[in-house]
């Protein structure tokens, strides 16, 4: 996704992308976290290091987590980054098709002016929760899968 010209991830303190299986690039699980700045970095390999400090050997002197990505979880993200261009190609494809086939129904979320939107998920607002469910219910009938996470 691009805002303004310029990635998401590029541009802020810091940033965070989720690779789990519903999204364009996926490893499975777990996700990315991108700084510039060095300190949000060290604090950020502190945390995932399961808060291990760097003065004493197996000492943990904060509360830390086990965020690190496995080997084979890399490859498989290496491996669909390769694609990324081609899965969101397919996903606006997709987006545009639910724009031109059920726009006049509900409102399907549009891109501004400054957004390049990957669409890893296409956001549709209807105007009542039985439209909602109603639409839900035909396009299961389609085989094609919903959820109602707003509304």
């Amino acid at each position: 996704s691009k805002y303004k010209g310029k990635y998401v991830g590029t541009f802020g303190d810091i940033s965070t992308f989720s690779f789990f299986g519903n999204k364009t690039i996926t490893t499975g699980e777990g996700g990315m976290v991108v700084t510039n700045d060095k300190t949000l970095y060290d604090r950020c390999l502190h945390f995932k290091g399961q808060g291990l400090a760097v003065h004493r050997q197996y000492w943990h002197d904060v509360i830390g987590y086990n965020y690190r990505m496995t080997n084979i979880c890399a490859a498989i993200g290496l491996a669909q980054l390769e694609q990324a261009d081609d899965f969101i190609s397919r996903k606006r494809e997709i987006a545009d098709i639910y724009k031109k086939n059920i726009n006049s129904l509900v409102q399907v979320h549009k891109e501004s002016k400054d957004v390049f939107h990957t669409y890893w998920m296409v956001s549709i607002l209807t105007r009542t929760a039985e439209e909602r469910e109603e639409l839900r219910n035909h396009l299961a009938d389609k085989l094609i899968e919903t959820r109602p996470v707003f509304y």
